[in-house]
């Protein structure tokens, strides 16, 4: 609308300029008619108002336009009309004023007739409309030549696509061209489309196999081009197309009447499938004969033939070579199992009994076999071939896909189907000339005893046990494959994706299961706080396996939704912690199940292990199924068709791991040598010297008391008298301790003091302190009533009167009150040591507490003048306050250094023109640089730090009980003598900080405050 806008406007400019072109080259007697000049000035309205309306529309067309080629021409076509505008106001200002005037030369000019005037009005209006049918039809034949010529220009210089529906595409191999062609033209050849948003709309536009294929692509510029490359590799197979129609031709579905609508649905499958075949020039009967015929095949040929047919559409004459050769393949196959192994009797040993092994066959030509499909020059097979031998393994690997065998026999079967034995190395589904290429660095970390023992098992030769003088152990190790039929079966269960709407109505995806055997659904509590769905209350008690037992305290109603089809379902789900644990709970090989790559699976990542966020209950799970089904091979699971999709059940045969034994057997001799050595008695060995005279002084200084004990003395290595003389030691000691008992016993009886006596102690020292710093206050109450001594006239805020201990207190307002007589009335306390000491007290009983709460709890019984003060001092002093909240040190805001306030030459180095330079110059100076010269912060000056101050270092990354205490070892003032810059000496190492990093602790006072804390 914008667009159309602004081309009605220039279409209104170009008529006037058209209109005024043609006043231009009109004669005076033409343009003497009655107003002209009023029609001038209209016209000249006319334009002005254009430009204005036209400036508007351009700018918000701009705004809305990214930085480019795009933005630059929209600027440019904007410069263009508006100066085509002002030219056209400039001549229709000279027409205005070259307009005949009224005059007294006009007055004497006779005047037009009025029929004269109508003629002449009549044939200009008629020349100015045949001038602009011209200059129409001028313009419309140029418009036309330009649109056959370059068809980007009929598109908006905009990112807004056409009003069409985005075409979609759901993973059919028979819809993919249609999609291929309608979104090429409809997102591909639209310009100025980032490649963003193209992949955006691809997004949006596939579902099914298709969006499984590039889902997992972030969303950046470069992945559309590595998406549209996965769906045209995977999508555009000209092969599996063919096979798509003729499939859909075969299912022809049989008329069931004869009504005029089955009719329809068989004309429109064949008109369908035959005008599809003609579009794509499939017009040979090949395609419809290999279908019919593949059809008929077992699932293993029908692999093995779309391996080799590729994308291409194949011929009979292919088919019917790749038929006999399957037929040789598989008669090889069957007349060489039925052939005995004779490796049995030659790597048997006698006397020594068989373990049960699983028994192998080994892949064996006939005489009539055909040529080595290697090397092609003899009949031998793959295994001994010299070229594939001389192969490293990672070309043996190319070479046995190339030729589609399997991977295990070199046969020409599956893989996953192959009975021969597995990978004597890894006992993995590989041949062991493949087995450096499958081996993985855990796999190859093997002990090196059991390595050589099945090193020479393998080799088929019977290993010889030597055993030297040195070794007395012999470790023998054998490995066999038995038959594991008892090993647990491995049960794919039915998972899906689903969506599940939210209570804001949005959805959301979650992993469900159908369990067929449970009579309620159960939801996880992670989806349900997901959902945030309304919670019902329940007491439903949930039986399990073995009778284990879960209550479910509540429940709620929830809608799911399939990803492949319309259904949905509402659910009343029971919520618990969890559901299940992973699903699978092993490690899947999907190696060897080939899923065909048209069927929509219920769950993409059914083989990976993760847990289930919802169970679905026999009520809806047969209400999911569908009829159709899929095996995938013996021994491997299936896929069923439900409404969510395909799901993988079933069982899959177990690997069955190597079972190894070891025992270790000790020589004989070595045996009988042990029993005798420790049988022997060992010869007498001497002691050391001190063990020697320890020995001596025990049997010479030893006695046995009348009790049978034996009593020795203590052995000393030296003379003891050179320890000293202790006695005189002891005694003080013994004689320290016998007077701690020996107290007057008034005293003992008297015991620690108490309270009252702390009390009364307390009381006396104010006493003395108000005496002192008081003199005569005291009196002077007692005998006027009130205090008229002038140096204490500031108490009598107070109303101070003197108790019946004879002290001081505050006689305030309170005595209505009910608080206690001490808060009422507190004690007086002059600014003296004792206060401070008393505040200091208080301030380590209430553990460090603030100024406010300090001074309200000291009020409590105490009135301190100053208080305030004197409490600030007191927190503003205490060591462990100001750590734990330490105030950095300031200094007043430096000057700006020179490079800062004066131009230098990066501004005259720059490569622009100059007068841009020197318009930045006189800003810079007159705009910016006087907005500098107050100071945002550090506005006083404050007193240098001097060395030998305790500093406290500020470090955000520890608490503030961890900060490193350091002395001042040297400052660093700066040019205004401020210093901001200081070296301390700290326990760890000398530093340079800045002032702001670090705090200053005030020592005095604080040893007492420190002891005390």
């Amino acid at each position: 609308m914008v667009f159309r806008t602004r081309g009605g406007i220039v279409s209104a400019v170009t008529r006037v300029q058209n209109y005024i072109n043609g006043l231009s080259d009109a004669s005076d007697e033409e343009i003497n008619f009655i107003g002209y000049k009023a029609n001038l000035i209209s016209q000249l309205n006319l334009v002005k108002a254009m430009k204005a309306k036209y400036i508007g529309i351009q700018d918000d067309i701009i705004k809305g336009l990214p930085d480019g080629a795009t933005k630059e021409a929209e600027i440019v076509s904007k410069e263009d009309f508006i100066e085509r505008c002002d030219d056209l106001i400039s001549q229709i200002d000279t027409l205005i004023l070259e307009a005949p005037q009224s005059s007294s030369d006009d007055s004497k000019r006779d005047p037009l007739s009025t029929s004269d005037m109508a003629k002449f009005f009549t044939a200009f209006i008629t020349q100015a409309e045949q001038r602009h049918q011209q200059q129409m039809e001028l313009l419309l034949s140029t418009l036309t030549n330009t649109a056959s010529t370059n068809d980007t220009n009929t598109y908006c210089k905009t990112t807004k696509l056409p009003q069409t529906k985005l075409p979609t595409f759901d993973g059919k191999h028979a819809s993919w061209k249609s999609f291929k062609d309608r979104f090429t033209s409809s997102v591909i050849n639209v310009p100025n489309i980032s490649n963003v948003q193209k992949l955006d709309y691809l997004m949006s536009a596939v579902s099914g196999n298709a969006e499984a294929c590039i889902k997992k692509l972030s969303m950046t510029d470069e992945n559309f081009a590595v998406a549209w490359k996965i769906l045209e590799d995977k999508f555009d197979d000209k092969n599996e197309i063919v096979s798509e129609y003729i499939k859909t031709f075969f299912a022809m579905p049989r008329m069931s009447s004869s009504g005029a609508q089955a009719i329809q649905e068989i004309t429109n499958v064949f008109t369908e499938c035959t005008m599809a075949l003609d579009a794509m020039d499939v017009s040979q009967k090949d395609p419809w004969l290999i279908q019919y015929t593949l059809d008929r095949l077992d699932s293993e040929s029908r692999v093995l033939w779309g391996r080799q047919c590729g994308t291409e559409v194949p011929t009979v004459n292919a088919f019917i070579k790749f038929l006999d050769q399957r037929c040789k393949d598989v008669k090889n196959s069957s007349s060489s199992s039925n052939k005995p192994s004779s490796n049995t009797s030659q790597n048997s040993r006698p006397n020594k009994p068989q373990l049960p092994k699983r028994q192998a066959t080994a892949l064996t030509n006939s005489a009539n076999a055909s040529s080595c499909r290697c090397c092609s020059e003899s009949s031998h097979p793959l295994y001994k071939c010299p070229k594939f031998l001389n192969q490293t393994p990672g070309e043996r690997f190319e070479t046995v896909k190339t030729l589609s065998l399997c991977r295990n026999c070199f046969a020409t079967h599956l893989t996953h189907s192959c009975t021969y034995h597995k990978c004597r190395k890894c006992q993995g589904r590989h041949n062991i000339l493949l087995h450096d290429k499958y081996a993985s660095d855990s796999s190859n970390r093997t002990d090196p005893a059991s390595s050589s023992a099945n090193s020479a098992s393998n080799s088929g030769s019977p290993s010889s046990n030597h055993t030297s003088d040195s070794s007395a152990v012999v470790a023998v190790c054998a490995s066999s494959e038995s038959d594991h039929s008892d090993l647990p079966p491995r049960v794919f269960l039915a998972t899906a994706l689903v969506n599940i709407l939210t209570a804001n109505g949005e959805m959301i995806p979650c992993r469900i299961i159908l369990d067929g055997g449970a009579q309620v659904n159960i939801m996880t509590s992670d989806l349900a706080q997901r959902l945030n769905l309304p919670r019902f209350a329940s007491r439903l008690s949930i039986a399990g396996v073995n009778s284990t037992r879960s209550r479910a305290r509540f429940y709620v109603n929830a809608t799911i939704l399939s990803r492949t089809s319309d259904t949905q379902f509402t659910l009343k789900c029971f919520v618990l912690p969890s559901v299940a644990g992973n699903i699978p709970n092993w490690p899947v090989d999907t190696s060897m199940l080939h899923i065909p790559h048209e069927v929509a699976l219920a769950d993409p990542d059914w083989a990976v292990q993760r847990p289930v966020d919802l169970l679905i209950c026999g009520n809806h799970y047969w209400a999911s199924w569908l009829t159709d089904s899929i095996r995938l091979g013996p021994g491997l699971p299936i896929l069923k068709e439900t409404v969510f999709g395909h799901v993988v059940v079933g069982e899959q045969e177990p690997i069955p791991p190597p079972e190894s034994f070891a025992f270790t057997a000790t020589a004989l001799d070595q045996s009988i040598r042990r029993f005798w050595e420790i049988e022997d008695a060992s010869e007498p060995t001497s002691g050391t010297d001190d063990q020697i005279a320890a020995e001596n002084h025990f049997a010479s200084t030893h006695q046995r008391n009348e009790d049978g004990r034996f009593i020795v003395q203590l052995p000393f290595r030296e003379d003891p008298h050179v320890l000293g003389e202790s006695r005189p030691l002891a005694i003080r000691q013994f004689l320290a301790l016998e007077r701690r008992f020996i107290t007057p016993k008034e005293r003992r009886q008297q015991g620690i003091l108490s309270p009252e006596e702390l009390n009364k102690a307390l009381e006396r020292l104010i006493f003395m302190d108000q005496s002192e710093n008081f003199p005569g206050v005291a009196g002077n109450i007692l005998s006027r009533g009130r205090i008229t001594l002038s140096q204490f006239k500031s108490l009598s805020a107070l109303t101070p009167f003197v108790d019946f201990g004879g002290l001081i207190r505050v006689g305030g307002r309170l005595e209505n009150s009910d608080m206690p007589f001490q808060s009422k009335h507190p004690l007086l306390l002059p600014k003296s040591p004792l206060t401070k000491l008393i505040v200091r007290n208080e301030h380590l009983k209430q553990c460090h507490a603030g100024p406010s709460l300090l001074l309200a709890t000291l009020r409590q019984r105490f009135w301190p003048l100053s208080g305030r003060n004197v409490v600030r001092k007191i927190v503003h002093d205490c060591i462990r306050c100001t750590r734990a909240n330490p105030r950095p040190l300031q200094q007043l805001m430096g000057d700006l250094p020179q490079h800062r306030v004066t131009l230098d030459r990066p501004f005259q180095i720059t490569g622009i023109c100059q007068q841009r330079a020197q318009h930045f110059g006189k800003k810079f100076r007159l705009l910016y640089l006087n907005t500098l010269q107050q100071r945002s912060k550090w506005r006083h000056n404050q007193q240098n730090v001097k060395v030998g101050e305790v500093i406290l270092f500020l470090d955000e990354t520890q608490s503030g009980s961890k900060w490193v205490l350091g002395q001042v070892s040297a400052v660093h003032p700066g040019k205004d003598g401020k210093v901001r810059v200081l070296t301390i000496r700290t326990p760890r190492g000398t530093y340079t900080r800045a002032i702001t990093k670090t705090a200053r602790l005030s020592l005095d006072g604080n040893i007492l405050c420190s002891n005390q804390s």
